[in-house]
């Protein structure tokens, strides 16, 4: 939607704003230097887990956020009701090569949103890949010599592992991020205790793309959520 269309609306106008309550969250944030402004609502829907065929529907959009902050209660309106993506899972899997055929992207890993990481994984299993191409064919002087075998073999020692990680952080980030009663008083507890600039839990996202098992950086560790004393 256009920028203007929102700017009186209690709006970010430069951050990726996102309230996250219980089993939903809304995101806000500008697109096209200021120009495009964009929402995302994510709700968990009661028919899916009743296991009704038509849900996520618009008018379980409207429940799952009624009653929310002001913020909410005006963006959520002037949001298109026309498209709606259902979210599905799957388990990371570890053979992505066989033969001469490599999976990459969602085909090999199709994550859920919460990590927002679902297009970079592709473009880095494009550049891993194509990097161990390339130190294949220098070895091997030319493209006529290329070890294609130790090339796959390499691209799939390292990104199955990166991206299962990504696949299964992004799960629990959903979890924190939906919790309700005591529970969500503890996530809001640990989160409040951290510093603002405190980005030790995505360090391992957001530094260089490892080419080999050895250079995958540790994964954060997780705050139980019991840690903290009622």
């Amino acid at each position: 939607m256009s920028f203007d269309a929102v700017i009186e609306n209690e709006i970010f106008e430069k951050d990726v704003v996102v309230y996250v309550g219980p089993r939903c969250h809304f995101v806000q944030y500008p697109l096209r230097r200021g120009e495009m402004f964009n929402q995302v609502a994510v709700f968990e829907s009661p028919k899916a887990r009743a296991g009704v065929e038509d849900w996520g529907t618009p008018e379980e959009l409207d429940a799952a956020f009624e009653g929310k902050c002001t913020a909410i209660e005006k963006g959520l309106p002037l949001m298109w009701r026309d498209r709606r993506w259902r979210m599905f899972d799957r388990d990371p899997i570890s053979t992505w090569v066989k033969g001469r055929i490599a999976l990459l992207g969602d085909a090999a890993h199709p994550p859920l949103q919460y990590m927002a990481q679902g297009a970079v994984m592709a473009i880095e299993d494009g550049w891993v890949l194509a990097e161990h191409v390339g130190r294949q064919r220098g070895r091997h002087g030319g493209s006529g010599g290329t070890d294609w075998d130790a090339a796959l073999a390499a691209y799939e020692a390292v990104r199955p592992e990166h991206c299962r990680r990504v696949i299964e952080a992004a799960r629990a980030w959903g979890n924190l991020w939906h919790l309700d009663g005591r529970r969500r008083e503890q996530r809001n507890a640990i989160l409040r205790a951290r510093d603002t600039y405190d980005y030790s839990f995505v360090d391992w996202i957001f530094g260089p793309t490892a080419l080999t098992p050895e250079e995958e950086p540790e994964l954060y560790r997780a705050i139980p959520l019991d840690a903290v004393d009622d």
